[in-house]
């Protein structure tokens, strides 16, 4: 009952449909499974670690693993996601030209709500046009087409403000992407259209507050904005810093779980 979330745990790392594996190949899977009380499982088990030693990649091994931003999926023990991503980023061709977080107003007018607070109790002047800033700017040209980054509902798609041209999906999960500053829309593209992941959703353009053409794109979990360049699941953002080093232990201590395992077994009589 564990097969489907082992090949949940390799992911894109093997091709785990009955063509990459070969006579000689083993695993360790370790797995949590819940029962009834007559001994029946419920469900499909939850992995929490496995191992392929496999004839023609060697040994690999992928750790179930939650980040502190409390995002759970399957890495590798170097730190590397194991499972395809389940957002894209919404352009073929991507270039950062303005990156999450506080940055100066271009317009040196915005106020961020931080900002604004100093300001009100007499602080510095200088804080006047910092502003925190919700999403990154793709750059790339007028006319560029804009993809929606995972299958969802549209939201809205209409002239928003200083977002201009703006387009939200909601995705599972309690994710939504915003698409802001497009030239124009896709045809068809309405609030309460489904859409596929790579589907077609508008261009890129400079309308709203822009000062010319890219693409501002934001990523929502649970309605508050992070970091979609960042987010591990945005493309294959690896694990680095204090999260890997936390990540390691992890890993460390479910090998000697294993280990110390091995050795009663094999110190048993029965064994």
């Amino acid at each position: 009952m564990a097969m489907p979330d082992v090949l949940r745990a390799f992911g894109s790392a093997f091709a785990l449909d009955g063509h990459a594996s070969r006579d000689g190949d083993g695993f360790y899977v370790r797995y949590q499974q819940a029962f009834t009380l007559e001994g029946e499982p419920i469900g499909i088990a939850r992995v929490l670690w496995a191992e392929l030693h496999s004839l023609a990649h060697g040994t690999v091994a992928t750790h179930r693993y939650r980040t502190r931003d409390g995002v759970e999926q399957f890495w590798l023990t170097g730190g590397q996601a194991a499972i395809s991503h389940s957002i894209d980023l919404p352009l073929d061709t991507v270039g950062v030209s303005s990156a999450f977080g506080p940055r100066a107003d271009p317009f040196g007018r915005r106020l961020g709500m931080a900002a604004a607070r100093v300001l009100a109790k007499g602080g510095p002047r200088s804080v006047s046009s910092a502003f925190m800033h919700s999403g990154v700017d793709l750059a790339a040209p007028s006319g560029t087409p804009v993809y929606a980054a995972s299958a969802g509902v549209v939201l809205g798609a209409r002239p928003n403000g200083g977002y201009g041209n703006w387009i939200q999906i909601d995705h599972p999960e309690k994710l939504s992407t915003v698409y802001a500053h497009l030239s124009r829309f896709a045809p068809g593209l309405k609030a309460g259209a489904p859409v596929r992941r790579g589907e077609l959703i508008g261009f890129v353009g400079s309308t709203g507050r822009s000062t010319g053409p890219h693409l501002h794109f934001e990523l929502l979990a649970d309605g508050a904005p992070v970091d979609p360049i960042a987010h591990p699941l945005v493309g294959y953002a690896p694990l680095r810093g204090p999260e890997l080093e936390r990540f390691g232990r992890q890993v460390s201590a479910a090998l000697a779980e294993r280990d110390r395992e091995a050795a009663f077994a094999a110190s048993s009589p029965d064994s």
